[in-house]
């Protein structure tokens, strides 16, 4: 049996289209699945960060798809993290899940950040040779 979704107005297969629902009229959700999907993750990046998924996806097309840190795009076909200040709750930027995870070990402080680039750098300059004359190779 065909239904309509009262959101997209698409028609689908009633069992497959739709959603169980205890409280439809026909034991089904008014909306498809797809609809009812994008509610869901409206909700979700309202509830999250203060933006609707529209913008999330305007964002990501701006961004053109890739990481606003690295400049890549994320791997296995991923979605962009929302990158979004802790304390003040406003969104930064779209982040791989690589870049995401690597500012918030640093807990999101500059200094830390910066500390840590100075290491790497360091590191860097001098090579294996450093490295080996540490563990007495």
């Amino acid at each position: 049996m065909e239904r309509t979704c009262t959101r997209c107005h698409g028609t689908f297969d009633e069992q497959a289209g739709f959603y169980r629902s205890l409280l439809g009229k026909h034991g089904r959700r008014s909306r498809c699945k797809r609809c009812c999907k994008d509610d869901h993750d409206d909700w979700f990046f309202r509830h999250r960060f203060g933006i609707s998924k529209q913008q999330y996806d305007r964002r990501v097309t701006a961004q053109g798809g890739k990481c606003a840190l690295c400049g890549l795009p994320p791997k296995g076909g991923k979605a962009l993290a929302v990158d979004h200040c802790h304390k003040h709750k406003h969104v930064r930027a779209l982040l791989c899940l690589t870049c995401n995870v690597g500012l918030g070990a640093f807990r999101d402080d500059p200094l830390l950040c910066r500390k840590a680039s100075a290491y790497l750098t360091q590191w860097a300059r001098a090579g294996v040779k450093r490295y080996v004359d540490q563990v007495g190779g």
